[in-house]
């Protein structure tokens, strides 16, 4: 199991690298077997959730499937043998080993390393829940358990750095994590390229139209083509060309449109996103309101889209970067302090639609700011491994 992995990280140590488990530069500590591996922990036994049967319906309804347990795996530590020093492991080192790696309350990621600290392509997140001494007279090894919180292992951060985006970028992220059917939600870093207190400096519109475009017939989703005149302005083509597409929408599906998310007096139509965006709710038959945008893009054609669901848009100010947590669904500076929906520009909870991205296939990512900002999406994708062994 451990022929080209000497080491680990955990905890903010290495086995290898720590200078208090070396003796003259070489690693006090090493990976090990203590007996041998007939088969490796892979995590992955799940079942079914189903409904019920009886004697008159057979089969089960299924309505998807839960991994049973997470993914469990041994690591046993011993002394080096090729330094020649004593193997056996006093009760001081095996004190120090295990408060090093048991004193964590929180889940802390786990990675592998060659013995010239080149790390393994993936890590594990979890912590270690028991440890079980090799005793023949003396304290020859430690085995660790590690218990993971999920059923597999992951990717190291996958960063996208999109910088001083000038109005329009489109992008497509071709993913490939191995949960084919489902998605990650990425942390959203937004930082406007200027500096100043808290004024009000711009907006930006966040769309992953792959996301957006559904065949749910409960959700809203229309492409076309404007066709607008080349030489008039985004402004105009907002106006005059997908303001009246978006109310030919509404009126072949019997709804009533309102050119703004609240409960507000209706005013003149407002753009967003380099005046590519604009911003509606629609009423169907049966009273429900549907918070949606329509876009264009700088095509020959002048495609649009109106969607429901897949976007992102909020208030930009001067000197303050904005973290978006899609996974833990929250907002916050750059020193931690939580942003709440006001300060985005948002009057609704319901106007926040977390962006997730496909985990296997395209994610076309539009991306629409009537100032200068840089954009970072960072997230991490399942692997389906099992624990590590050589390969």
């Amino acid at each position: 199991m451990f022929e080209d992995r000497k080491s680990f990280v955990y905890n903010g140590r290495s086995l290898m690298g720590y200078e208090g488990y070396q003796t003259e530069g070489v690693s006090k500590y090493v990976l090990a077997e203590i007996e041998e591996k007939t088969k490796i922990s892979m995590g992955l036994t799940r079942s079914m959730d189903k409904g019920t049967t009886n004697k008159y319906k057979a089969s089960y309804d299924v309505y998807g499937v839960s991994y049973d347990d997470p993914l469990i795996f041994q690591i046993t530590i011993i002394k080096n043998p090729c330094i020649g020093q004593d193997m056996s492991i006093t009760r001081d080192e095996s004190r120090e080993l295990i408060s090093w790696l048991t004193s964590p309350q929180n889940p802390q990621w786990l990675y592998f390393e060659d013995d010239e600290y080149i790390h393994d392509t993936v890590r594990y997140y979890g912590l270690f829940t028991d440890v079980e001494p090799f005793f023949a007279g003396n304290v020859y090894g430690l085995t660790f358990t590690f218990t993971c919180t999920s059923s597999y292992a992951y990717t190291f951060d996958i960063v996208q750095n999109y910088e001083e985006i000038n109005k329009i970028l489109i992008t497509n992220n071709v993913l490939d994590g191995d949960e084919w059917n489902d998605y990650v939600y990425p942390l959203i870093h937004v930082h406007p390229i200027q500096t100043a207190s808290t004024t009000l400096y711009g907006n930006i519109v966040f769309i992953n139209l792959d996301d957006a475009i559904t065949t749910d017939k409960n959700k809203v989703y229309y492409t076309g083509y404007l066709d607008s005149p080349s030489g008039i302005t985004y402004l105009q083509i907002c106006t005059d060309y997908l303001k009246p597409a978006v109310e030919q929408y509404a009126s072949n599906k019997r709804m009533d449109v309102v050119f703004r998310w609240d409960d507000a007096a209706q005013t003149d139509l407002s753009t967003r996103g380099y005046n590519h965006v604009i911003m509606f709710r629609l009423t169907d038959e049966k009273g429900y309101i549907h918070r949606c945008v329509a876009f264009f893009v700088n095509d020959e054609r002048h495609t649009y889209y109106i969607i429901e669901q897949g976007f992102i848009y909020m208030d930009m100010y001067e000197g303050l970067d904005i973290f978006i947590d899609c996974q833990k669904m929250k907002c916050y500076d750059s020193i931690g302090r939580m942003i709440d929906y006001s300060t985005m520009g948002l009057e609704h909870i319901d106007e926040f639609n977390w962006i997730r991205l496909k985990q296997r296939g395209n994610n076309r990512i539009h991306i629409f700011c009537n100032e200068i900002a840089d954009v970072t999406f960072t997230y991490s994708l399942p692997r389906k491994v099992g624990e590590m062994y050589a390969d």
